[in-house]
This record gives C-alpha cells, sequence and structure tokens, in this order.
C-alpha cells in the first residue's frame, strides 16, 4: 500500500489492493463479492472490505466466518463525513446489483468513487445504462449478468495494472467534474427548465 493510502484513522486497514462495497444490503446482490473474496483469499496483496450495516450483513459475516477468510473486513455504518478517508485507503470501488433486476438502477455510492478517482469493478443487471457509462468512460470493469469468471479476471485485472488503474482515476475524476460538479449541476437545471419554459409557451399557442 502507497503513502498516501496508508493512514487508516480509527478503522481496521485493509491490505494491499483494497476494494470497498457500501452498503451491505440483500437488494445488492453481494453474494457475488464474497465469491470473489472466497476465489481471490491466497492473493495476499488484495482485500475486500464492505462497510454499512445492511439486511444482508449479518449473514455475509457468517460466510465469510465459516470459510475464515482473512482477507474481508466489515466496519458498520460510518457518518458520511468518514467515507472519503476510508475510500481514499482503497484502489477500486465494488458495486453488486442483483442480476435479476429488470430496472435501471445506478447507485449512489458511484458518484463517491468517481469523486475519489476510484476505478469501478460492477456486476449488474443485463440492460443496465450503468454498462455503458462504465465501459464509454473508462472508469471501469462491468459485467452485467451473473459470469462470475469474468468478474473474477477483472478483479485480477485491476488488482495488479496499476497503469490502468492510473488510466481509469484520471477518467473518473474527469467524469465527476464533467458531469456531477455543482456547476454542472446547474447548468442541468437551468436547461430543464428552459426546456420547460420552451415546452409551456408552446403549448399556450
Amino acid at each position: 500500500m502507497d503513502g498516501r493510502r496508508a493512514a487508516c484513522g480509527r478503522h481496521p486497514q485493509p491490505r494491499g489492493h483494497a476494494f470497498p462495497a457500501v452498503p451491505v444490503g440483500a437488494a445488492q446482490g453481494m453474494d457475488c463479492l464474497i465469491d470473489l473474496a472466497i476465489s481471490m483469499k491466497e492473493n495476499a496483496a488484495v482485500g475486500f472490505l464492505f462497510v454499512g450495516r445492511g439486511s444482508d450483513a449479518s449473514r455475509l459475516r457468517a460466510i465469510v466466518e465459516d470459510k475464515a477468510l482473512r482477507n474481508v473486513i466489515f466496519i458498520d455504518e460510518v457518518d458520511s463525513g468518514e467515507i472519503p478517508a476510508i475510500l481514499d485507503q482503497c484502489h477500486i470501488g465494488l458495486i453488486a446489483l442483483d442480476p435479476r433486476h429488470t430496472t435501471h438502477n445506478i447507485p449512489g455510492k458511484l458518484l463517491s468513487y468517481l469523486r475519489a478517482g476510484m476505478p469501478v469493478l460492477a456486476r449488474i443487471n443485463a440492460g443496465n445504462d450503468l454498462e455503458g457509462l462504465i465501459n464509454n468512460e473508462g472508469v471501469g470493469r462491468v459485467v452485467a449478468g451473473d459470469d462470475r469468471m469474468r468478474l473474477l479476471g477483472f478483479a485480477e485485472e485491476l488488482a495488479t495494472d496499476q497503469e490502468l488503474r492510473k488510466q481509469m482515476r484520471a477518467h473518473c475524476i474527469a467524469l465527476a467534474d464533467r458531469e456531477f460538479s455543482s456547476a454542472s449541476v446547474v447548468n442541468q437545471i437551468i436547461a430543464r427548465l428552459q426546456n420547460t419554459n420552451v415546452a409551456s409557451s408552446t403549448r399556450d399557442y
């Protein structure tokens, strides 16, 4: 772990290239991430950090304890102000959506990852707009569906390719600044209001 990510505060320190995931809930389909941790347990350079006390946390903790996984850390729910410091200790942001979902869902934690310059590793439902966003913007790797071997391959790639992570980090920050900065949000609101006014004027005639 490089010096910039070495300070841990009061939280347990993830080892090596840490993969954080927040929150822990049944709707998130987190089992694939536990399976990923099991598959990578012999890699001493990789650890997984799960943050939150979602509905599925107890069951997932039990699996980790049963498998005696030493590469997984759980942290209970923390104040939102502490999240940036936690993410700063990590390298890849995890997103897990149940592949059975049929709706578009872009998790709020994606914005936290982008602002932190953290490449994303995502397992999502097929047809989700998030797949195009991640691929087109070059901010991570994504698997649509339940191909766990492909997910493992992407995880190993992100863990070992420092230059790729560096490139993706730049893309993450650029995307966050372009689409999610305060100025960008204000401009989007103004554009929507203008479009609404134009539509309203048209109907008046």
